[in-house]
């Protein structure tokens, strides 16, 4: 038997009135959800560390059995790591998207079209 952990990151969002006043989750055609739903087995949790903000990188990282006290104060820290940016213990570690437009309209929040190097030397 196979175990796959399927994290529905974001899923609490708020209503939206352009999508008739429901959340992306109920607006959302979600074929793949249902039939996991109806053939496995599913449990609804929270993992929320008291004294933590409930954001992702709280809740993801005690899923996956990160202490406390070990979480950083900000994903920054870990996304220029998943980067290949080394940080020294004096560094400071913003977090940015590199956003692209076209038509007026978000196009890319992840630095689209440029390299893993040029990404690292932006600034």
């Amino acid at each position: 038997m196979s175990t796959i952990l399927i994290i529905l990151d974001g899923v609490s969002e708020e209503s939206i009135k352009l999508l008739n006043n429901k959340t992306p989750l109920e607006y959302s055609c979600t074929k793949t959800i249902d039939t996991i739903i109806k053939e496995g087995f599913y449990f609804k949790t929270k993992f929320h560390e008291k004294g933590l903000s409930p954001n992702s990188l709280n809740c993801i990282l005690k899923i996956l059995g990160v202490k406390k006290e070990n979480v950083p104060y900000h994903r920054s820290y870990l996304e220029a790591l998943a980067s290949d940016i080394t940080l020294s213990k004096n560094d400071i570690a913003f977090r940015c998207n590199l956003i692209s437009i076209k038509a007026n309209h978000l196009e890319s929040f992840n630095g689209k079209g440029l390299s893993r190097n040029e990404k690292k030397n932006i600034f």
